[in-house]
């Protein structure tokens, strides 16, 4: 076993924002602990974005590490027609589909939804992920849960896969606003169900918010979004869906598969 080359993708958990969420003592653990048994056992790394590459990079400068996007199916089933474009645009429903974790920023989105009072104009946010509802205290200080009912804020539980494809193809938007984020299966799922998105500008995804498939933002501007939703006209949300019809082409596993053995082999493996 001390012979074996080990390839190692972090999905993000040794980014900065990623080391410095949660428990306190996460990153001295790292450091005395965990990095020098890595230094001594992993061969190369496999990160999932350009960002998370520089992240590794400075944190283990001598290592190799190469770049390979996830790969993610397509879902194969006919679209869900019984939720119209016109019917998505009119339910003005965001969607927050993410465990609870500092650096997801909640708080943020909580925050802004409120600040940009577009609730007043029927918006709803919806946000799933935690394991009971309690776990959201913490993020929706100084406000309690009556507080966010009556500005259409709705706050749920971890749901599994079935139920967030359905409510994602129910809602005008997702929304991401992760400090970092090596791939974002939910954004790639939100895509598949033909559904924009509203994300952070520091993701592989920002190729489609260039084409015109959602809006990013970068800082505290998810609050000048949200004070722009009732400006989008019917047309323009369904040029959006048009666009991620036609556009959205992630990398499959077969490809993902053959950019690993490409890289490995340079590699000498």
């Amino acid at each position: 076993i001390f012979k074996a080359r080990i390839i190692l993708n972090p999905r993000g958990m040794l980014m900065d924002d990623a080391m410095s969420s949660g428990n306190s003592l996460k990153e001295t653990v790292f450091k005395y602990f965990l990095k020098p048994i890595i230094k001594k056992s992993v061969f190369c790394f496999q990160a999932s974005s350009r960002i998370e590459y520089e992240s590794i990079k400075s944190t283990f400068p001598t290592m190799n590490v190469f770049i390979n996007t996830l790969g993610y199916q397509k879902s194969q089933k006919k679209k869900n027609l019984k939720v119209s474009p016109k019917e998505k645009y009119e339910t003005k429903q965001l969607i927050v589909v993410s465990r609870l974790d500092k650096h997801k920023n909640i708080d943020l989105i909580i925050k802004s939804f409120i600040n940009s009072k577009c609730y007043k104009e029927g918006w709803k946010l919806k946000i799933y992920g935690a394991v009971k509802k309690t776990d959201y205290i913490e993020y929706i200080t100084p406000y309690t849960f009556d507080d966010l009912n009556i500005r259409n804020i709705f706050l749920g539980k971890f749901i599994n896969e079935k139920e967030r494809i359905n409510l994602l193809e129910q809602s005008t938007f997702f929304i991401s606003a992760s400090s970092s984020e090596s791939f974002g299966v939910s954004i790639a799922e939100s895509l598949d169900s033909g559904t924009p998105i509203i994300i952070r500008n520091n993701t592989i995804w920002e190729e489609y918010i260039k084409i015109g498939c959602g809006f990013s933002f970068s800082g505290n501007q998810l609050n000048d979004i949200f004070n722009e939703l009732n400006d989008i006209s019917l047309d323009s949300y369904k040029r959006m869906i048009s666009l991620i019809e036609e556009k959205f082409r992630p990398i499959s596993w077969d490809d993902h598969t053959k950019i690993f053995l490409e890289n490995i082999t340079k590699l000498g493996i």
